[in-house]
């Protein structure tokens, strides 16, 4: 993995949280890569308390995702299994932890254009510097299986406001870019958009 150009890895699970039972082999892996390699260690693994969070600083990793997925306002229309207080809850547990929080969430939901706004604000005072931005790939099965996708251009207002909201974050154009960059690149006779810092 190191050997062929990675830098970083991370294990990531689904669900609510990683169960008490595969933890400790979590934290095991980290140790072992800590010792072993030079990679960059992050972790994906769902609501944490302060404790976990400490233990993976201990193993050796550095950065935790944790997306919020939308804002407050409208996260009870997208998750029923815990609450919007349990996902900042496990953001500041990793801050204090000293874990670099990769946050983020998704667009095109169903919100208002103003929860998206909302969702930003947060995350600014989260201070949360890295930010990814997904868009919605409606997946036939699913609940939201059709729910239109936001027009190219409200996908693109919403980046650009993103970024006078965030201006020292590093936004990251995430799930769903292909379909929106190619939309942004057709709608602006091609020339590049850059989102960067």
């Amino acid at each position: 993995m190191e050997r062929e150009g990675a830098e970083r890895f991370s294990l990531v699970t689904s669900g609510r949280g990683i169960n008490e039972g595969d933890f400790p082999k979590a934290l095991a892996i980290y140790r072992r890569l800590a010792r072993e390699t030079n990679l960059k260690l992050c972790a994906s693994l769902g609501i944490i308390t302060v404790n976990m969070a400490r233990s993976l600083t201990e193993a050796g990793v550095t950065m935790y995702h944790h997306n919020l997925e939308t804002s407050e306002s409208y996260f009870p229309q997208i998750c029923t299994t815990h609450s919007y207080q349990d996902r900042i809850n496990t953001i500041k547990a990793c801050q204090a932890a000293n874990l670099e929080v990769c946050c983020g969430g998704i667009i095109s939901l169903g919100e208002t254009m103003g929860q998206r706004f909302e969702m930003a604000f947060t995350l600014r005072d989260l201070k949360v510097q890295s930010v990814p931005i997904n868009i919605l790939n409606p997946i036939k099965g699913t609940v939201l299986e059709n729910q239109s996708v936001l027009p190219a251009l409200e996908i693109l207002q919403t980046i650009a406001i993103y970024r006078f909201i965030l201006p020292e974050a590093k936004l990251r154009f995430a799930g769903g870019r292909e379909n929106a960059l190619r939309a942004g690149f057709r709608l602006f006779g091609g020339n590049q958009c850059y989102f960067g810092r």
